[in-house]
């Protein structure tokens, strides 16, 4: 308890003054080291200092008091004031609200402020009705979450019953949430993150007007009318305009009116794009649609990967072009124009109206070519065919491989092959339906038996029955099997030789015996040459 001065009464007039009655003044107001001594000292009137004041600031108490000590600089005297009503008429900035437990500014605007430790900075008609928030400036804006944040701008709004939430600036730019928070809107207007029915929060819009942020960890940089939906969580809008994430973990970079609704997808801009098939993407280009899993469109128009079931057509990608069509997995469309895969594993290159319905098909360019059996392939041309196994056309146009296996058409046009591991090198209109028969080219030929060729010229044909025969001329009809038919034949022979031409020598005469035949006949070394001018009688050429 601190000690009482004394001695008082004992300082009479006309009597002694002891050291004892000067001392404990000189100890009441003495704050040497070894000295200090505490005294309860009680001034009545005026206390004037024109000294320096201190005040010991761990001896204060730290208490809420409804009264403060304010001070005028121009008398010096302090004054007992009111912390609700504290005012000097001329520099004070800020007031209490509606108690002492939240500031708004005094000098300007109208404000209501009725949180606990709330602060409205400046402005006018702002309005603070949760705890731990603040508002620094703007006009109309509306703190109703707490710990909210609104930096300024006009009517800007935090509803909702949870905390930090923030608001940078912008106008009518609103952040409603019940059961997440941490969510952002830099600036902008009319933009929203409507997170009521979710519980993460997170959600950030930097700018732009009328985007709305409604996924946990979501984000949307600019743009107009820009929307992440519930369930997107992780997802990035970055600018443009109406463009739509609605799954987890997906972006759209910019463009309008493109839609990402699946999970890790990812669209690059454009216009009315769409991705919903997931890990797949569409970097630009208008209406296209990846619908397929882990599918790519590069850009171009109407382009599309189809896919309803999970592996329908994954995997498969379009890099540009128009009115594409993929409805298969691992499947390949590089550009062109309604070119139309519809099995795994098959590509198109290029070109306009082309079809691969079947595995591990391949068509490099062109128009109208169609692939419809495995492993087959259509290097370019126009109305080109292929309906066999393991077959290739390379170039030409309307030529035609039909249920022929390992079959080849080299070019031309009109050319047809219905035989299998048979082949037309070029030319125009040959036919070849034999097993492993072939025309090299010319115009008109037919090799209809097996093991058949025509090397060339104009409307050659190689019977059904003559297997292994060989034209080469023009007009030919093959009349045997085994047997190679010309026009004319000229030989010319070597001078390092001792023959141009070799009859190998027979043992009997050939049956069926034909009209025209020459032959060797006799043993070895002793023959003689034979010559049936009409199929039934028999010279023997005599040499003279």
């Amino acid at each position: 308890m601190a000690k009482q001065l004394k001695y008082i009464t004992d300082i009479v007039t006309g009597q002694p003054v002891e050291a004892p009655h000067i001392s404990q003044s000189v100890e009441a107001f003495s704050a040497e080291s070894g000295v200090q001594k505490a005294y309860d000292i009680s001034v009545s009137g005026s206390f004037k200092v024109t000294g320096s004041q201190f005040i010991e600031p761990n001896m204060l108490l730290n208490q809420q008091r409804d009264y403060v000590l304010a001070f005028d600089n121009d008398s010096g005297q302090i004054f007992k004031m009111s912390t609700s009503s504290i005012q000097d008429n001329i520099n004070e900035i800020y007031k209490t609200g509606s108690s002492n437990t939240n500031i708004i500014p005094n000098k300007f605007g109208t404000f209501d402020n009725t949180g606990v430790n709330s602060v409205i900075a400046s402005g006018n008609n702002n309005k603070i009705t949760s705890n731990c928030s603040f508002i620094g400036g703007g006009t109309l804006n509306t703190a109703s979450a707490q710990s909210s944040f609104i930096g300024g701008g006009n009517r800007n709004e935090i509803q909702g019953t949870t905390s930090q939430n923030i608001i940078v600036g912008g106008t009518c730019n609103k952040i409603c949430t019940t059961l997440n928070s941490n969510n952002i809107i830099v600036g902008g207007s009319n933009n929203l993150t409507n997170n009521s029915s979710n519980t993460i929060g997170h959600s950030t819009i930097v700018g732009g007007t009328l985007n709305t942020a409604t996924g946990g960890y979501s984000f949307i940089g600019a743009g107009k009318n820009n929307c992440t939906t519930i369930s997107s969580t992780n997802s990035v809008i970055v600018a443009g305009e109406n463009n739509k994430v609605s799954s987890i973990n997906s972006s759209v970079v910019g463009g309008t009116l493109n839609t990402a609704s699946a999970s890790c997808t990812f669209i690059g801009g454009g216009s009315y794009n769409q991705v919903s098939g997931i890990n797949s993407s569409v970097v630009g280009g208008t209406l296209n649609t990846a619908s397929a899993q882990s599918s790519f469109i590069g850009g171009g128009n109407r382009n599309e990967i189809q896919g309803t079931a999970l592996y329908s057509s994954c995997y498969s990608s379009i890099v540009g072009g128009s009115n594409n069509l993929i409805s298969s997995c691992c499947s390949f469309i590089g550009g062109g124009s309604a070119n139309t895969v519809s099995n795994c594993y098959s590509s198109i290159v290029g070109g306009c109206n082309n079809t691969l319905s079947e595995y591990y098909g391949f068509i490099g360019g062109g128009s109208g070519n169609t692939v419809s059996d495995y492993w087959s392939s259509i290097v370019g041309g126009d109305g080109n065919i292929v309906s066999g196994d393991c077959s290739g056309i390379l170039g030409g146009r309307s030529n035609n491989i039909y249920v022929a296996d390992g079959s080849l058409i080299g070019g031309g046009r009109g050319n047809i092959v219905s035989g299998g591991c048979s082949g037309v090198l070029g030319g125009s209109y040959n036919q070849v339906s034999g097993i492993n028969s072939s025309v090299v080219g010319g115009f008109n030929n037919t090799a209809s038996s097996e093991f058949s060729a025509i090397v060339g010229g104009v409307c050659n044909h190689i019977q059904l029955t003559h297997c292994k025969s060989f034209i080469v001329g023009t007009n030919i009809s093959s009349s045997a099997a085994c047997t190679t038919f010309v026009n004319n034949l000229y030989i010319t022979g070597s001078t390092t030789t001792n023959a141009v031409m070799n009859l190998s020598t027979r043992c009997t005469t050939p049956n069926p015996l034909t009209e025209g035949a020459i032959w060797n006949s006799g043993s070895a070394g002793a023959g003689c040459l034979y010559f049936s001018p009409n199929g039934t009688a028999i010279c023997k050429l005599a040499f003279v």
